[in-house]
């Protein structure tokens, strides 16, 4: 979520930089080849005894949901951000049938585009509320994926958390992702933490922590807000330190501060590279996400992006609601999507992708 950051301001990036590393376009033959090998990955991966988007399961606020039940999926979004943070004495002070009916009428739009996949990136200490997810969920349809895990430091730490050490908030995370959240058998299916600009603080290394230690023992995905790459590094150091299995990570807003040469780097290793900003007013803009597109499959990694538009729905305070939109991915980039790589890709990247690297955690049952 962009939020009130540095990187909700306006920073229009120089393609040229995005693009930097020798990423650029690639002619039509040689895409095409390369779009074949990268579309033959899964298969490959199958025969090694790797996850396709068919047999997995995910972990939904109503229950588990197959992968092959999944037409098209959105895998940064937020029902609900209270941006004035667990530190702030009003928080989640707001009239939640006002939320509730504001997230069902979204929510339903995005069903009328044949969205049925919504993974909800709203961790606690920044307004996740899993009893409003899962009323949105049955009023609607839409199958979500709710997150455990804990927001930035800099926004409070919920006090039942503060003087918890890593290994008793990883036995929470753990709880969360087995048996529930709260208390209501509502079953979070990943872990979201987040990273400041300048990089942890104290208090976030033990939300890492306890991240990894969990993740490590679910087999749960881990998502960082990690919108500048040195911060974003400082971070992952942190959670290989656990011997966290970076095939499970992904680094969300990518968009912001990473040259191609970093979404490859990292993708090498395993990891997921989300480009959450295609949205209106968006970072870097739907023509440089098409080259960006273009290049990871070039360098074969097609099968480690993710595209979303990380928009909130409801927002506290008020002042802090920013323009992006959900419905924009598929009415306004998905069909440029498709006319420049074909329905094969759109599929790829969102659904396939989607739902590997969101699935129920290797260790759940």
């Amino acid at each position: 979520m962009p939020g009130p950051d540095s990187h909700q301001q306006d920073r229009t990036l120089d393609r040229r930089t995005l693009l930097a590393g020798g990423a650029g376009a690639v002619v039509a033959a040689g895409l095409t080849a390369s779009l074949a090998g990268a579309e033959s990955a899964p298969a490959q991966a199958g025969r090694r005894g790797a996850s396709t988007h068919e047999n997995v399961i995910l972990e939904t606020v109503t229950g588990p949901l197959k992968g092959s039940e999944v037409e098209w999926g959105l895998e940064h979004e937020h029902l609900f951000v209270d941006f004035d943070g667990a530190k702030d004495p009003t928080y989640q002070d707001v009239d939640w049938a006002d939320v509730t009916g504001a997230c069902v009428n979204s929510v339903s739009e995005l069903l009328g585009q044949g969205v049925n996949l919504f993974v909800e990136y709203t961790p606690a200490g920044v307004g996740r509320n899993v009893r409003l997810t899962r009323d949105v969920s049955r009023q609607t349809g839409m199958n979500i994926v709710c997150a455990s895990g804990i927001y930035r430091a800099s926004f409070g730490i919920p006090p039942e958390f503060r003087d918890m050490d890593a290994d008793e908030l990883a036995e929470h995370f753990v709880r969360e992702l087995t048996l529930g959240v709260e208390g209501t058998g509502i079953r979070a299916g990943f872990i979201k933490i987040a990273v400041d600009d300048d990089g942890p603080k104290p208090a976030d290394e033990t939300v890492y922590r306890a991240a990894a230690r969990a993740a490590n023992k679910t087999g749960c995905t881990i998502g960082m807000h990690a919108p500048v790459v040195d911060a974003k590094l400082a971070a992952l150091a942190i959670l290989e330190k656990e011997n966290f299995d970076l095939r499970r990570f992904v680094w969300a807003h990518a968009e912001y501060d990473g040259t191609i040469d970093d979404y490859k780097a990292l993708a090498k290793r395993g990891a997921y590279i989300s480009l959450d900003a295609v949205t209106v007013g968006g970072v870097p803009g739907d023509a440089a996400v098409l080259d960006l597109v273009e290049a990871m499959f070039d360098a074969g990694l097609g099968d480690k992006l993710l595209l979303s538009t990380d928009s909130t729905i409801f927002v506290k305070p008020p002042t802090s609601q920013y323009g992006y939109q959900n419905t924009y991915l598929f009415r306004v980039f998905k069909p440029q999507l498709d006319a420049r790589f074909g329905e094969q890709v759109s599929r790829k990247l969102l659904r396939d992708n989607v739902v590997i690297a969101y699935r129920r955690g290797d260790n759940v049952t």
